[in-house]
């Protein structure tokens, strides 16, 4: 998640947007697949953050991923409603989506629940 926020910063890492320079803070498509803008890369930096920190303790971390599961699934829920399987960048709420953002949400959704229910298990 941190890596993906601070790339989607990159300006070369980001195609399609409207501006050339090294930083990139408009929508783009990040390595040509996935839409990002300068706030969906905050939001990203923010997730991975939180991340690192709760990945020093046990319950923190299953915490983090019964949240990453709502969170994610969220977005994707919202993305799916909005767009479904619609080619291009669209903007919800500020945030740069597109349909290969809504797959790897939904996918991060899944691998969330999936890990906070192997750790539940674990207890």
């Amino acid at each position: 998640m941190l890596s993906v926020g601070i790339l989607g910063f990159v300006g070369p890492a980001v195609w399609g947007n409207d501006d050339d320079g090294l930083v990139n803070l408009e929508p783009g498509l990040f390595l040509g697949e996935f839409a990002i803008n300068g706030r969906h890369s905050v939001l990203h930096i923010l997730v991975g953050w939180l991340g690192l920190r709760a990945s020093r303790d046990p319950e923190a971390a299953r915490q983090y991923m019964g949240f990453g599961t709502l969170f994610f699934g969220a977005f994707a829920a919202i993305g799916w409603e909005e767009f479904g399987f619609e080619r291009g960048v669209h903007m919800i709420g500020g945030f740069a989506l597109d349909v290969w953002s809504n797959v790897a949400h939904t996918v991060f959704s899944v691998f969330c629940v999936l890990t906070a229910i192997k750790a539940d298990s674990e207890q």
